[in-house]
């Protein structure tokens, strides 16, 4: 055979599994710890550096979840939870630091991995394996007994009735025709006569408290949890008298005046239960004075997350050190579990956590949930009876197919949430809103859960296991249509990555992705990259071979791996 000369101009190609005759010349059939840089050709990759022994245990460390926390350009931190521990070291020096734990390790045990993100100097961890419960014991306590009279008409010659039981008494304004009068024929005086009557010929066993123009009564000591019965009448139509115990069906005809911390039912609608709010009475500390009703809890029902099954919290100190707690998830303050229900995360593992548009974020199941904006702890709404713009937003994929969303990331300007089989976009117009929020579905693409894509630059990159063997792809906006699309970078490589992916990380500059494999635990396998525009001119697939090691985790730290 003779020899065959060629020029071959570069060595940028990278591998391909192509035959031989339908390669470039720039590609190989392997390519071991090269670097494929476009502008300085085929180099070597640069040589490990070490920085500090991290554990003297490798037992399951394969399985150990990495979180970069960069704080600044200067401090920038590893977080490693393997073996139900969670470590924290400097990712310079390799430097361990002091780590405590007030509530123990238990929620750091996963059979499906951990997610993280971290705001300012604190980070959110979720258990993608535990299941999020209620406090089933904890209740707000019911009060004792109670009612409220209040005049809120006088008028001459008038009778007012008020019955406690089977007892009633009453009391009969002046008449008009003597100017002198007039000062008898007010809110509170009439007020102060039947108070007068109560006490001395009301039924025993009660306590009278006069207001202003209303009479606060609830039982007396011995008799607290004995209920009872009040009513209340007058010669207008009975509208110059009330009676309140328990519930009143219109906020405006609350009294002005009542009792510190009483508690009603504002029934609203008689036929529905959805429109009904609690409200309880605040006297600013001012006995007597006016004060406000404020919305409040529905008592004697359960009200709190069970912090235990939550995402926890790891909090940089101020000195350096750090603290893994329990995250002290704000209650439901207002309403009940009919008009402020519990978040649909409750009984759904959540698989992710976020921060979008200043609001924490879970995926749960089919749905996303995001916390009050600008309140990362609160997941309840404000009010009962109105919703705000701020408040939390927990919606549904509504859509044909079954969608269990695994990953959210930020993309193109727009909050982009990934399941298995779909790409769905959080829609909300100038204010993320959960009167505006929507979910759009954009593309269907399979793609694996277990590892998150990630966002390179302007671009985006996933992963999907065919056969037992990864194929990565890039996802991109079509300049012709402006709609998303994606295209394999592996479609020459078709068997290259074996198994399933473990860590999946990308640098811009140079372009470059690392991707740890779970069945080549000894190697990085990376694809360099170069796009003129929106042109890609170079895509070179290679490996890294760490010959007897095994690789944990990968990230990138100041540009270097």
């Amino acid at each position: 055979m003779p020899l065959i000369s060629q020029v071959v101009d570069n060595l940028l190609g990278g591998v391909s599994q192509k035959p031989t005759p339908s390669r470039s010349p720039s590609e190989c059939t392997e390519q071991v710890n090269g670097m494929a840089l476009w502008g300085k050709g085929l180099i070597k990759r640069p040589p490990s550096k070490y920085v500090g022994k991290l554990t003297s245990t490798t037992t399951r460390m394969a399985e150990a979840f990495v979180h970069p926390i960069n704080r600044d350009g200067v401090e920038r931190y590893h977080v490693i939870i393997s073996n139900g521990d969670l470590k924290v070291y400097d990712a310079v020096t390799g430097t361990a630091k002091t780590v405590t734990y007030p509530n123990g390790k238990t929620y750091l045990s996963s059979s499906l991995g951990f997610r993280a993100v971290t705001i300012g100097d604190v980070t959110f961890i979720t258990n993608r394996s535990t299941i999020p419960a209620t406090d089933a014991v904890s209740k707000v306590a019911a009060r004792v007994p109670e009612a409220i009279v209040f005049i809120r008409q006088a008028d001459f010659s008038t009778t007012y009735y008020v019955k406690v039981n089977s007892t009633t008494i009453s009391y009969t304004t002046r008449d008009g025709t003597v100017p002198t009068n007039r000062p008898y024929i007010t809110t509170d005086y009439i007020a102060q006569q039947l108070y007068n009557l109560l006490v001395s010929s009301g039924p025993a066993g009660f306590s009278y408290t006069l207001i202003g123009s209303s009479i606060y009564i609830t039982r007396s000591i011995g008799y607290t949890t004995v209920d009872f019965t009040v009513a209340a009448s007058d010669g207008l139509a009975d509208q110059a008298i009330y009676a309140v115990k328990g519930t009143i069906q219109r906020f405006e005809d609350l009294p002005g005046k009542a009792k510190q911390g009483m508690y009603l039912e504002v029934t609203g609608d008689p036929g529905s239960q959805y429109d009904d709010y609690y409200v309880t009475y605040d006297n600013n500390s001012a006995d007597g004075q006016v004060g406000v009703w404020r919305e409040t809890v529905k008592v004697d029902e359960i009200y709190k997350f069970d912090y235990t099954t939550l995402p926890h919290s790891l909090t940089r100190n101020a000195e350096g050190t750090f603290t893994f707690d329990q995250v002290t998830w704000r209650n439901r303050e207002v309403g009940s579990a009919v008009t402020n229900p519990y978040a649909s995360f409750i009984g759904k593992p959540i698989k992710d956590v976020f921060f979008h548009k200043g609001r924490l974020g879970f995926l749960a199941g089919e749905n996303v949930i995001l916390s009050q904006a600008a309140s990362v702890t609160n997941f309840w709404r404000q009010s009962a009876k109105e919703l705000y713009d701020n408040d939390l937003i927990d919606i549904t994929a509504a859509f044909p197919r079954v969608m269990n969303f695994h990953t959210f990331l930020e993309w193109n300007n727009v909050g982009l949430l990934w399941a298995n089989n779909a790409q769905v976009t959080i829609d909300a117009g100038d204010v993320l809103s959960p009167k505006t929020v929507g979910l759009t579905l954009i593309t269907a693409l399979e793609n694996q859960s277990a590892i998150r894509p990630i966002v390179v630059g302007g671009r985006l990159f996933f992963a999907q296991i065919l056969n037992l063997v990864t194929r990565v792809s890039e996802y991109y906006i079509d300049n012709q249509t402006g709609k998303p699309r994606a295209r394999d970078i592996t479609v020459d490589q078709p068997t290259y990555l074996q198994g399933s992916p473990v860590a999946m990380v990308g640098i811009d500059t140079p372009g470059m992705l690392a991707i740890l494999m779970d069945g080549k635990r000894n190697s990085i396998f990376t694809y360099d990259f170069k796009y003129d525009g929106d042109q890609q001119i170079q895509g070179a697939w290679g490996h890294w071979d760490f010959a007897n090691g095994r690789v944990a985790g990968l990230d990138y730290v100041a540009g270097s791996l």
